[in-house]
């Protein structure tokens, strides 16, 4: 399905992690009756002409797409090794945000479609960040509307 006219957008979706801070391959955890994964895949799927996964090399015979790599940008490289020539706008996301939008996608696109290198969606910071010393002293706070 092409979101833009004249384009052929497919979606690298990353899901290769280790879950190490998070106890587990997160991007086979559940959410309702779905796992991550599945979530961030239909949702590429929605918007993209086509879809790479990227999943661990131990996991491929059982869920298909491409191996990650020992890192995650070249679990990135492997994906969009996988995209066909003929696409000319790539999107790349994480798995293990599966609540990215329709339209969160087709604004990135839209970035591209006008003109840009490329799109990075980010939200507002609303958390306080401090910045640590290699000693762990507080020795600032950043202007959250700069981060």
């Amino acid at each position: 399905m092409a979101t833009a006219a004249n384009e052929i957008v497919w979606t690298v979706v990353v899901a290769a992690g280790t879950g190490t801070r998070f106890g587990g391959q997160k991007q086979y955890a559940l959410i309702g009756d779905q796992r991550v994964l599945d979530w961030s895949i239909e949702t590429a799927r929605s918007v993209s002409d086509g879809v790479v996964v990227v999943v661990p090399s131990e996991d491929v015979a059982r869920e298909g797409g491409v191996a990650g790599g020992k890192t995650r940008s070249e679990s990135v490289r492997n994906g969009l090794g996988a995209v066909p020539a003929e696409a000319t706008i790539i999107c790349v996301h994480d798995a293990a945000r599966p609540f990215a939008s329709e339209h969160l996608y087709r604004e990135v696109i839209a970035q591209v479609v006008g003109g840009a290198d490329g799109a990075v969606p980010g939200l507002p910071v609303t958390d306080t960040i401090k910045q640590v010393s290699s000693a762990n002293v507080v020795v600032a706070t950043p202007d959250r509307s700069s981060l």
